[in-house]
């Protein structure tokens, strides 16, 4: 299944965190394990969830904001792939984080923390406060799932996600460049939900693009026994590694 192929319209968004117009969503999908369900709280245009893959049973989305939710997730193709809910994620999360299975990947890209952005106007129809923020992350630290959450570093989050992994990359905004940070309660996953991201930055993935199309040149100019045997040789070494 390949992702979802959508106009690039909301390229033009320009609020801090936009993970469309500075390409973040290539480097968060880069770093998500294998999931059976995917949840993305706080949805707004999501590039994330309209360039990964779908997960293999559920694809939920949050967005408060009915007008965004219009504006990007009103259409056939949407209701026939994603469950987008009118809801708070907060509230839900509320109820629900003690039932949400092991094979759940949470997303969650929270309007940014005030004292962290460079203007402290209001920028979204629903802001949060830090008391919100710290509810957030109480409320996640509680999941038995996977969870992922973009921010720009801070204090706060650095101090209630000890001992998360946090790794971060710059980024340019109309404000000039910034870090963006994903705090993540996983270990580096070995195996990603998807690989047509794989790189740090856009001239390590065109070389693994090209690796790859190499490779696929060489299985087709294989004979059968020689592709089944490169893949048993493929098992065998993950065997190894595995034990």
């Amino acid at each position: 299944m390949n992702e979802i192929d959508y106009p690039a319209e909301v390229a033009s968004f320009g609020y801090p965190g936009n993970k469309y117009s500075n390409g973040s969503y290539k480097q968060i999908i880069n770093r998500l394990p294998t999931h059976e369900i995917f949840i993305s709280a706080f949805l707004g245009s999501c590039a994330v969830m309209k360039h990964k893959i779908p997960a293999v049973n559920d694809n939920i989305g949050f967005e408060m904001d009915l007008q965004v939710i219009a504006k990007y997730w009103s259409s056939e193709k949407d209701d026939l792939i994603f469950d987008i809910r009118n809801e708070n994620f907060i509230k839900w999360l509320t109820l629900t984080k003690n039932s949400l299975k092991k094979s759940t990947l949470i997303y969650a890209d929270p309007p940014y923390l005030r004292d962290t952005r460079r203007s402290n106007r209001q920028l979204y129809l629903h802001e949060m406060t830090e008391a919100q923020h710290i509810k957030l992350l109480q409320l996640l630290l509680q999941c038995k799932c996977m969870v992922a959450i973009s921010a720009y570093k801070c204090d706060l989050y650095d101090t209630m996600l000890k001992g998360w992994r946090c790794e971060q990359w710059q980024v340019r905004t109309r404000a000039g460049n910034a870090m963006e940070a994903l705090y993540m309660n996983y270990a580096k996953p070995k195996e990603l939900h998807q690989y047509n991201y794989l790189g740090d930055n856009r001239t390590q993935r065109q070389n693994i693009k090209r690796k790859r199309e190499r490779w696929i040149d060489k299985l087709q100019n294989m004979t059968d026994q020689e592709r089944y045997g490169l893949m048993e040789a493929i098992n065998i070494f993950y065997s190894g590694v595995r034990s």
